[in-house]
């Protein structure tokens, strides 16, 4: 009888607490997805983005891993590149431009001698007719592919996938405020832990992202920080 009265009161606790779901323009995030078409792998492919390691959750049913990067209300251009090695340049001193600061990281570069691809990924919008005819805004993202400076700079606000840049087949059209749409992989078909040793370097400069979960009355909010 003592066991069925405490298992009512976690179903009653259950029913009565609802998840927050942000919903745009108030969320703070952007969603994330890549598909690997016919098979993932065991580890996670390596994500970082602005300072942060993105931990992606696998889900092996879709062959997917789903992600969440900040979303920056005042910058409507995000770029993303797939290569197998990135660089950092340490900040150079202004008195002896030949002299460089320590620890002091002044840009993220790919080297000459490896491949890439980029991606300009831009939010736009415009007026449609919905089904009942009435004009209707809607939004999207157009992905165009870029190349580097010639000192393999990248550009702020990139998101860096450590996955070798033949495997990108394709991205999904449209998306919406607060989900990038769906980038296309080949199958990983080989072992990739050579693509997380080449990563440790990024780990020593990159946090992880923290989730913490805390209940407020009929709510669980989801909170992330670094």
């Amino acid at each position: 009888m003592k066991k069925n009265v405490i298992n009512l009161f976690f179903l009653f606790l259950l029913t009565n607490i609802s998840f927050v779901i942000i919903t745009a323009p108030s969320s703070p995030w952007i969603l994330a997805s890549l598909h690997y078409e016919g098979g993932i792998g065991t580890l996670p492919t390596p994500l970082y983005y602005d300072g942060n390691n993105i931990m992606p959750h696998l889900n092996k049913q879709k062959n997917h891993l789903d992600f969440e990067i900040p979303r920056s209300r005042n910058n409507q251009t995000y770029y993303i590149v797939v290569t197998e090695q990135i660089i950092p340049v340490s900040k150079k001193t202004v008195s002896q431009p030949h002299e460089f600061i320590g620890n002091t990281i002044d840009y993220l570069r790919v080297p000459k001698e490896n491949d890439y691809r980029l991606y300009k990924i831009c939010l736009t919008s415009e007026i449609v007719s919905n089904q009942k005819g009435h004009p209707e805004k809607i939004d999207y993202w157009e992905v165009t592919e870029m190349i580097l400076p010639e000192n393999g700079q990248l550009p702020p606000q990139t998101l860096i996938i450590y996955d070798l840049p033949e495997r990108v087949l394709s991205f999904e059209s449209g998306g919406s405020l607060i989900s990038w749409p769906t980038m296309y992989m080949e199958s990983v078909t080989k072992d990739t832990a050579f693509l997380h040793l080449a990563a440790l370097d990024l780990n020593t400069i990159h946090v992880p992202f923290k989730k913490t979960y805390a209940i407020d009355k009929k709510r669980v909010i989801i909170a992330y920080s670094s």
